[in-house]
């Protein structure tokens, strides 16, 4: 198989696995679609926005409680 038909079945696979993650705090994936050589993924995110509390420096005025509920989110959501 070249290398392109690898990559496209790989891409395939991640998608697959993609639909079945379900967390309150992770983004949903709801439909996908192609246009050309494009693939586009239709999500619904959760109200947090994480990159946003680090980039807005946000997330030093959570409490200590609100950090740890933070990191215990991920950690769910990468197990």
């Amino acid at each position: 198989v070249d290398s392109s038909k690898r990559r496209l079945k790989l891409i395939y696979r991640e998608i697959k696995l993609v639909k079945h993650v379900n967390h309150d705090s992770l983004a949903k994936l709801i439909d996908l679609f192609s246009v050309d050589q494009s693939i586009y993924l239709v999500t619904h995110s959760p109200g947090i926005n994480l990159e946003k509390l680090i980039e807005t420096e946000e997330i030093l005025n959570q409490s200590d409680d609100q950090k740890l509920i933070l990191m215990k989110q991920m950690f769910q959501g990468l197990n």
